[in-house]
């Protein structure tokens, strides 16, 4: 029990005097983020500049970037990275099967930490599968895989979710705000880096569509010429023929002009292996 004494009958000799000065206030704010950990969020920022000038695909940059992460827990989890485009959710690479399947299970249900994550463009972590009562039958079947614990953590760009990054651990209460420091960071950063690795894939893409359009562009002028030629007749007449013999022997038309430039010329054109067109022209 504490008894109420005047103020005016308290000397200060009652007081105790601590000997060590008194600390500045300043000390309680938080302190900056320790040298190694700056160390190694420059790291990462610089480990994935140098995966997109040197990684020739997109599948082989987000492997790369799943590799990061499960290196951050020293193998113990899986990961996988979720990709949104054109509407569709899918699995763009990931460590393991383990992985994969947990991704699939999510797609299939309809329902999961993945699928919340890019729905609500925040966090979902759930300590421990065997208590979890979010997300429909999915927390079963994860457990069925052996795991306990997962964390979908959103990529997102400026105005929406583009991906997630989803761990997988077999052990509960594997994801907690000190182990997720890196995989934060690495999601942040992968968020810009992956939209401009998804629109390089594209860009390419259509490149080699172009490419394929113009060699079979080529291949097809050099049959009209050669069916001009032969048939004294102009370009207009040349392409009907061309185009019924396609027709009439259920080929694309540019399979039909590179055999007829072969059979006359001796050789295979030059391209003519190297270009498959997507479309037919």
């Amino acid at each position: 029990m504490v008894s109420n004494v005047p103020a005016s009958d308290m000397s200060t000799s009652d007081v105790p005097v601590r000997d060590e000065p008194m600390s500045d206030v300043n000390e309680a704010a938080p302190a900056s983020p320790p040298d190694a950990l700056v160390a190694d969020l420059t790291a990462i920022y610089a480990g994935l500049q140098g995966l997109l000038t040197s990684t020739e695909t997109f599948t082989g940059f987000v492997d790369e970037i799943c590799e990061l992460v499960k290196r951050s827990f020293d193998g113990r989890i899986s990961c996988s990275v979720t990709v949104v485009s054109e509407g569709r959710r899918f699995t763009a690479a990931s460590s393991d099967d383990i992985a994969t399947v947990a991704d699939e299970g999510q797609y299939s249900e309809q329902t999961g930490p993945c699928l919340r994550a890019l729905g609500e463009n925040s966090e979902v972590i759930v300590e421990d599968l065997s208590s979890e009562t979010r997300f429909g039958d999915y927390p079963a079947k994860a457990l069925a895989l052996g795991l306990r614990s997962v964390a979908s953590l959103p990529m997102s760009d400026i105005t929406q979710p583009i991906g997630a990054l989803n761990l997988y651990a077999t052990e509960p209460s594997m994801f907690v705000e000190s182990s997720l420091l890196r995989p934060r960071a690495l999601a942040s950063a992968c968020a810009g880096a992956l939209d401009v690795a998804k629109r390089m894939t594209t860009q390419l893409a259509l490149n080699e569509d172009l490419k394929a359009a113009m060699a079979s562009r080529r291949f097809i002028d050099q049959a009209l010429g050669i069916l001009m030629a032969q048939q004294n007749c102009d370009a207009e007449a040349a392409f009907d023929q061309l185009r019924r013999t396609s027709q009439n022997s259920h080929r694309k038309l540019r399979d039909v002009a590179v055999d007829l430039v072969t059979e006359i010329g001796g050789v295979r054109p030059d391209g003519a292996p190297i270009f498959t067109p997507t479309r037919r022209l």
